[in-house]
Order: C-alpha cells, then sequence, then structure tokens
C-alpha cells in the first residue's frame, strides 16, 4: 500500500511539474506575443543585443540615451561603453528570417548605439527601413545593397567610410543634424529612389556621386562642410541641387543633369572650383546672397532658367560660362564683385544685368555672344575692361547712372537691335564700336569718354553725342548716321579732335556756346540740315573761323558741302563768304611761284573768286575813267570850244577798246584815226594795256555769269 501511494505521489508530482512548464513556456510564449514578437533572441547575441531585438521585435524605438538627462554626443569619446555596443554581425543578422519579416515596415530604429567595427551590407538586401539617431559607427559598406525603404542617419558620426557604390534606396538617404562623416561618402552610381538630404550642420571629407542617379532633390545645406571634394560628374537628380545656407565647399564638380534648380546661395562658401562644365539643368543657377566662389565654371552649360550670382556674393577667379546656353537672364548685380566673367559665345534668352554696384575688377568678356534682350550695366557698377566684339544683343546696352569702365568697351563689329546709352555721369576710358550696327540711337549724354572709337558704325537712329559730356577724341569716320549728330553741351578735354570723314548723317547740330575740338576732320562730311547754331543769328565769321577753321589740313569738300547746306537753309549769303573763304584758301594752297597762282590772285582781285561782281563793275568804270583822261591828253582839239563833244569821244573810244567784245567805234576813221597817228608812245601803251585789262574783266564778267547759271 506504501509503494502505491508512493509511486501516485511521484506521477502526480510529475504530473504537476509538466503542467507547471507548460504554463510557464505558455506563459512566455504570451508574454512575448503580448510584447509584440513572437522569435526569441538568439543565444549568440550579448545580452544589450536581445534587448534591442526585444524592442525591435515589438516595434518599438531603441533608446540609449533614455535615461540620461542629455543625449551622449558622437563626436565625444568619453561615455561609449560596452552597453551601447551592437555589433555589426547582430545587425547583418537582422537581414535573415526568421528576423526581418518580424522587423517589417518599422524597420530598426536606434538612437545612441554603438557600432565599433564596420557595417557590411555590400550587396545584401536590406528589406526595412534603416535609422540611427546619435550613434556611432565605424564604417558603412553598402555597395551594391538594396534598402527597401529610406536611411536615417541623423547626428550620426561614421568613423571611416559610408560606401553606397552602386547600391539602391527605395526612399531617401538623410545624414543630418551635425551628423558627420570622417571618410568618404561614396554613392557612385548609386540610386536614390527619393532625396539625398546631407543637412543641418553635417560634416564630410569628400562625397563621390559619379554617376548617380537621386529621384528626389540632393542637398549639402544649412551649415553643412565638405572639406574635400563634392564630385558629381553624369549625377542625375530629378529635383533640385541644393547646396545652400551657409554651407562650405572645397571643390565642387557637376557636370550633371538636374531636372530643377542648382542653389549654392545664402552665404554659402565654394574655396576651390565650382567646375559644373557641361552641366544640364531644367532649373535657374543660384550663386548668389552673400554666397563666395574661387572659380565658378559653367562652360557650355544648358540652363533652362537663370543664371543669378546677385547680393553681395564674390567670386575671387573667373565666372566662366562660355558657350553656355541660359534659356532666362543672367544676374550679377547687387553688389556683387567679380575678378573676371567669361561669357563668350553664350547664348542668353534674357538680359546681362551687371548692375546696382556690382564689381568686375578683371575683364567682362562677352565677345560673340548672342541674347535676347539687353545688356544693362547701369546704376555704378564698376569695370575694368568690357568686350562685346561680334555680340549680338536683342535689346539695348545701357552703362549708366554713374558706372565706370576704368579700362576699355570693345563693341566693335557687334549688332545692337536698339539703342546703346552711355550716359547718366557714366566714366569711360575707351569706347570702341567699329563697324558696329546700332538700331536705335547712339547717346552719351552727361558722361565722360575720353575716346570714342566708332569708326564705320551704323547708327538708324541719331548720334547724340553732348548734354554735358566730355571727350577728348571722337572718331566717327565712314559712319552712317540716319538722323541727326547732335554736339549741343559737347566738352573737350584740352584740344581735343573730332574725325567726321567720309560721315552722313541726316542733319547736324552743335549750340554757338559749345567748346569745339581742336582739330576736326571732315573731308567727306556729308549732311542736309545744319540745326543748330542758328546761321542767321552767329554769321558766317563763325562757320569760318571757328568751325572750318579748325581743320588740320585745307580740305575742300568740308566748304562745298556747308555752302551747300547753307544755300538748302536760304542763308544764301554765308553760303557765298564760304565758297569766297574756300576759293580764298585754294589760293594761299598754291605756291607764289606757279603762273595758276599769279592767275588765282588776279581773279581774286578782279572779281573776289566770282563771288564779288562789283569789284568788275568797278575795276570797268576805273579804267574807262583813266581811259578818258589818258585820251583827252593828247587827243586833236578841232573846236577847242566844244569840250563835251571831246568828251564823249574819248568816253566812247576809252569803253570801246574795254569792252573788245562790243564794237562801239570805227577807230580806222575820223575822228579816232587821229588820235591813232598823233599819240605818244606811252598812250599807245596804255591803251594795249587797255585793251587787255578789257578782256581779263570780259573774262571775269562771263565767269560771274556762269556761276549764276550752275
Amino acid at each position: 500500500m506504501i509503494r502505491v501511494s508512493c509511486r501516485h505521489g511521484i506521477q502526480r508530482a510529475a504530473a504537476t511539474f509538466l503542467v507547471a512548464g507548460v504554463v510557464f513556456f505558455l506563459a512566455r510564449v504570451e508574454a512575448h506575443a503580448q510584447d509584440g514578437c513572437s522569435i526569441p533572441p538568439n543565444e549568440e547575441w550579448s545580452a544589450v543585443e536581445a534587448s534591442v531585438w526585444e524592442r525591435l521585435c515589438a516595434g518599438q524605438w531603441v533608446d540609449f540615451n533614455r535615461d540620461r538627462p542629455e543625449p551622449l554626443d558622437p563626436s565625444v569619446v568619453n561615455g561609449w561603453d560596452d552597453q551601447r555596443v551592437v555589433s555589426p554581425a547582430f545587425l547583418e543578422r537582422l537581414l535573415r528570417e526568421p528576423y526581418a519579416t518580424v522587423i517589417g515596415r518599422h524597420g530598426i530604429q536606434m538612437e545612441g548605439a554603438w557600432i565599433p567595427s564596420t557595417l557590411r551590407l555590400d550587396d545584401a538586401e536590406v528589406p526595412f527601413p534603416f535609422r540611427c539617431v546619435r550613434c556611432r559607427i565605424a564604417g558603412i559598406n553598402a555597395a551594391n545593397a538594396t534598402v527597401l525603404g529610406p536611411v536615417i542617419l541623423e547626428g550620426t558620426r561614421i568613423e571611416s567610410d559610408l560606401v553606397l557604390t552602386g547600391a539602391h534606396v527605395f526612399g531617401d538617404l538623410v545624414l543630418g543634424v551635425d551628423a558627420s562623416v570622417l571618410g568618404t561618402l561614396w554613392a557612385e552610381r548609386a540610386t536614390v529612389d527619393g532625396s539625398l538630404l546631407l543637412v543641418d550642420g553635417s560634416t564630410f571629407t569628400d562625397i563621390i556621386l559619379v554617376g548617380a542617379d537621386i529621384g528626389g532633390d540632393f542637398a549639402v545645406s544649412n551649415g553643412c562642410t565638405v572639406n574635400g571634394v563634392l564630385w558629381g560628374d553624369r549625377l542625375r537628380v530629378g529635383g533640385a541641387v541644393f547646396l545652400r545656407d551657409k554651407s562650405e565647399f572645397g571643390d565642387i564638380n557637376l557636370a550633371a543633369d538636374i531636372g530643377g534648380d542648382l542653389d549654392v546661395s545664402n552665404g554659402s562658401t565654394v574655396t576651390g572650383a565650382l567646375d559644373a562644365d557641361g552641366l544640364t539643368m531644367g532649373g535657374s543657377v543660384f550663386l548668389g546672397r552673400g554666397s563666395t566662389f574661387a572659380n565658378v565654371d559653367l562652360t557650355s552649360a544648358d540652363i533652362g532658367g537663370i543664371l543669378d550670382v546677385s547680393n553681395g556674393s564674390t567670386v575671387t577667379g573667373t565666372l566662366g560660362a562660355a558657350g553656355t546656353e541660359i534659356a532666362g537672364s543672367v544676374f550679377l548685380r547687387r553688389g556683387s564683385t567679380f575678378a573676371n566673367v567669361d561669357l563668350i559665345s553664350a547664348d542668353i534668352g534674357g538680359n546681362l544685368d551687371v548692375s546696382n554696384g556690382s564689381t568686375v575688377t578683371g575683364t567682362l568678356d562677352a565677345g560673340g555672344l548672342t541674347i535676347g534682350g539687353s545688356v544693362l550695366l547701369s546704376n555704378g557698377s564698376t569695370f575694368a575692361d568690357i568686350y562685346l566684339v561680334g555680340s549680338e544683343i536683342g535689346g539695348v546696352l545701357d552703362v549708366c547712372n554713374g558706372s565706370t569702365v576704368n579700362g576699355a568697351l570693345w563693341g566693335d563689329e557687334a549688332t545692337f537691335a536698339r539703342s546703346v546709352f552711355l550716359l547718366g555721369g557714366s566714366t569711360f576710358a575707351h569706347v570702341s564700336l567699329v563697324a558696329t550696327e546700332i538700331g536705335g540711337n547712339l547717346e552719351l549724354s552727361g558722361s565722360t569718354v575720353t575716346t570714342l572709337d566708332a569708326n564705320g558704325v551704323t547708327v538708324a537712329g541719331s548720334a547724340l553725342l553732348g548734354d554735358g559730356s566730355g571727350f577728348a577724341s571722337i572718331s566717327l569716320a565712314d559712319s552712317q548716321i540716319g538722323r541727326e549728330l547732335r554736339l549741343v553741351g559737347a566738352h573737350w578735354h584740352g584740344e581735343g579732335s573730332m574725325d567726321l570723314r567720309f560721315t552722313s548723317v541726316t542733319s547736324f547740330s552743335m549750340d554757338d556756346g559749345a567748346s569745339l575740338p581742336g582739330s576736326l576732320q571732315l573731308d567727306g562730311f556729308s549732311y542736309e540740315l545744319w540745326e543748330q547754331p542758328d546761321p542767321s543769328i552767329i554769321g558766317s565769321g563763325w562757320f569760318i573761323d571757328e568751325w572750318l577753321g579748325r581743320l588740320p589740313q585745307f580740305t575742300p569738300s568740308a566748304y562745298v558741302q556747308l555752302a551747300s547746306v547753307m544755300e538748302d537753309s536760304g542763308h544764301v549769303t554765308i553760303a557765298d563768304d564760304i565758297r569766297y573763304s574756300l576759293s580764298d584758301a585754294e589760293r594761299h594752297a598754291v605756291p607764289l611761284f606757279r603762273l595758276d597762282r599769279w592767275a588765282r590772285d588776279l581773279y581774286w582781285l578782279v572779281s573776289g573768286y566770282g563771288h564779288k561782281p562789283w569789284r568788275v563793275v568797278a575795276w570797268v568804270f576805273s579804267l574807262w575813267l583813266i581811259g578818258i583822261a589818258v585820251l583827252l591828253k593828247g587827243f586833236p582839239r578841232r573846236d577847242p570850244k566844244r569840250k563835251s563833244w571831246r568828251f564823249r569821244q574819248a568816253a566812247a573810244y576809252s569803253l570801246h577798246r574795254l569792252l573788245p567784245a562790243i564794237k562801239l567805234v570805227q577807230q580806222d576813221q575820223p575822228p579816232y584815226s587821229l588820235l591813232l597817228q598823233g599819240a605818244a608812245k606811252w598812250q599807245k601803251c596804255w591803251l594795249t594795256l587797255h585793251h587787255v585789262l578789257g578782256w581779263v574783266l570780259g573774262l571775269a564778267i562771263i565767269g560771274w555769269l556762269g556761276s549764276l547759271l550752275t
């Protein structure tokens, strides 16, 4: 009986123990089920990793800083003990079943974790998002990995390289809030379906994005630092590229394809080169608002919007955009500073605006530029040299309102569809517009131009070179001006000079109070109308002494042109005075020993070159009286009482000898034949001279009449 009772007691105890074990097991399973985790920790994991797994399995945030008043700083070594260590092997094991399915869409979310050796995810598939806040990670190698969700590393310190070469992230890739990569961020040929955001004070050594594909935006902004190079050759970005907000870079290479804007603004700094040679983008390029660059290279880029380097930005080297196509405008204004600007053969759809106090200390070279709008270099801006040689400008050239060109403004062979304005107190050392075509006006008003060389310029409108402007030299030789050439209010530095040889204008005007250059070249200068000063007020003396008197050498065409204009304007007396002055100048130009000089002197003496015919009448009358006196001296006195008869005979014979073309008497019949027989030798000599002078006077009268007919 005792053995039976004992056997039954053992059986009962075993049953109780079994039931208790089952209950305990079920309780453990239930406990795990209640926590959201049905998979226990792996036996190889540390206690810390087991605890991490339990939280991750339950979809919870793993926070190693939860018991600290302030989060531990990843950049400070102290405090990072074994209680924060999560091994790469543990994390790599979570990528496989059964753990991956349990983590699911919640992904891995940790704060303050320490991964002391490189996390190897190369060629792996990460089937969930990954987020690590204020963590320390020795390094990450995720080359050719696939991540089915965003990767967020906020405030995290990666102590070597972050390798994403050939990786594919199905979401955003974010390193922000003072994150740092002490090595290189390698992302060649990587694909990020979302945005790549390196933001909020994060720090990087080098960022390599060669051949990468980013579906959203790419940002290195808000105080970030890239100490080395940001390399983005063949990078494709579906959205915009933001490298702004006081971020700092060594070198940037962005020969990329960008769907939106490129924004390197708001106080950012590029101490090396921003090289975007061959950049293609659908949006605009913003390099403004106080940003600083060593060199900017946008050569052969294709920009769908505008190029804006404004509001106090600085390019200490060259802003290069040679051959670049820009659909919008180029703004280099509002106090920005450039060493050199290269826009050679660029194509700009809008305006080129370098205004409002901007400075180009070197050369603004826009030779061969094609621009749909205007070139605005105004409002107190300063330049050394400006080259617009061979450019095609669809609007105006405006260098106005106190701007300064310390060197030369070269616009040779350029085409301006509208006007060229160099006015409003601006200053130029040298302006060259040789063979330039201007569709509107050429206007220099209130400015100072040391030298204006516009030989061969074609101006459809007027050339207005006055209103307080000052010049040392103006050359408009071989030019065509469709309307007016105005020098009203012009002033000259020193002697000055103006070359208008073979220039054609419709009308010419200048005020009588304006200073004239010391030298005028007027050979072939043609104009239809002299508008100012009023010839009827100032008279012919001003034209002859002040205007024509400044010719460096005798130029007959200048006299002929001016006389013709005066005559057409109804100022016949002035025209005659100018022609007289022309003949006088031609006479003095012939040496004294030449016979034609004697003829000219005789022509001047007799009739004032045909312009003073009253002289001929005076000579005829004087010689006639002299002839009468000579004849009366030896004329036969048949009837002394008939003195009047003797006087009439002498007067008739004197006039007969003086007008050889007209036969007034029969000199071979009495009483005139008796004079020739009894005349003294001196009388015969005088009558011969009298006859010769008659021929001279006759020819002078014929010449004068001929000039009237012509």
